[in-house]
């Protein structure tokens, strides 16, 4: 699956960086986020993860993460600027956003509004 254009997107997407754990039965998957929308979120890290699959998404935005459910959308293969390795960006499609990643959101908005 590839990934919608900009203009096919149904939320905005905010560019923000956090801390990322993918958990999938004992398999996790580490790396940080790209971006957040209020329906889903964008991550990069050095594995993968198949379309379809049902996760559990651990954001590090504060002292306790936040714990969101959701299923991998789409994967590329990437290489990674710091390394020149290889890695992925994974988007996934969040399916109970709760208040504490509403009120991510909402933050994160309103840090970027005053960097304008």
């Amino acid at each position: 699956m590839s990934v919608a254009s900009f203009k096919d997107r149904k939320n905005p997407r905010f560019i923000k960086r956090y801390p990322v754990t993918i958990k999938l039965g004992t398999k996790r998957i580490m790396g940080f986020s790209i971006d957040l929308s209020s329906s889903g979120l964008a991550m990069s890290s050095k594995k993968n993860l198949d379309l379809g699959e049902k996760v559990t998404i651990d954001i590090k935005a504060g002292r306790f993460p936040i714990s969101l459910e959701g299923e991998v959308r789409w994967c590329k293969k990437t290489t990674r600027a710091d390394t020149r390795k290889d890695g992925f960006e994974m988007g996934f499609e969040i399916s109970n956003r709760n208040p504490e990643y509403v009120e991510l959101l909402e933050k994160v908005i309103t840090e970027l509004d005053l960097q304008k």
